[in-house]
């Protein structure tokens, strides 16, 4: 598997401004099968905007990740689970360094289900469908996209990198991944 790196910085209330649209994103989470089942997805108890305002600046990260050889490309669901995790260990150890700062995770939280060494989307696996709390509020991030931010646009615009879609059961020619840190200026150590 081969990763390339791309990161930019750019203020929340520029990126809200240019790309967070949280009506137009719920509208397509409620299309998801894992709407109201996991913690890291909508519907929240927050407003999204007031999350991101939180914050100041917005760190983004995106891995563009090229799967090579059969194998890799027949595990795929597993190599994008290992790039992830580098990408989250990544952002966690960014968290140290920006205190009060907090990660946005590539695409909904798979912990639980990571437990149980499932790797597929499976949402049976996350506490909120039993009602109950979350498992690992220490570990669990919103991603991008849950909190209304629009992840193609994102990628293209301030990574120079477009998404790819698979077709007709074949896989992309790359998988892209995008995260971030959401931090204020007051942060840094």
């Amino acid at each position: 598997m081969r990763i390339e790196e791309f990161k930019t910085r750019i203020p929340v209330r520029e990126y809200i401004d240019k790309y967070v649209d949280i009506e137009k994103f719920e509208e397509y989470c409620k299309e998801c099968r894992n709407w109201e089942k996991i913690w890291t997805c909508p519907p929240f108890k927050f407003d999204p905007i007031d999350y991101w305002e939180q914050f100041d600046r917005f760190f983004v990260l995106g891995y563009k990740v090229f799967l090579e050889g059969e194998e890799e490309r027949e595990n795929w669901a597993i190599r994008l689970s290992e790039a992830k995790q580098k990408m989250m260990d990544y952002l966690f150890e960014m968290e140290l360094m920006y205190i009060g700062g907090v990660s946005l995770a590539p695409g909904n939280c798979k912990i639980c289900a990571e437990e149980k060494g499932i790797i597929i989307d499976d949402d049976s696996y996350c506490s909120r469908s039993q009602e109950e709390p979350c498992r690992h509020p220490e570990k669990m991030r919103y991603s991008i996209e849950a909190l209304g931010g629009d992840v193609s646009k994102t990628a293209e615009d301030l990574l120079g990198v477009t998404l790819k879609w698979g077709k007709n059961g074949e896989l992309p020619e790359y998988f892209v991944l995008v995260g971030g840190l959401i931090y204020s200026d007051k942060a840094f150590m």
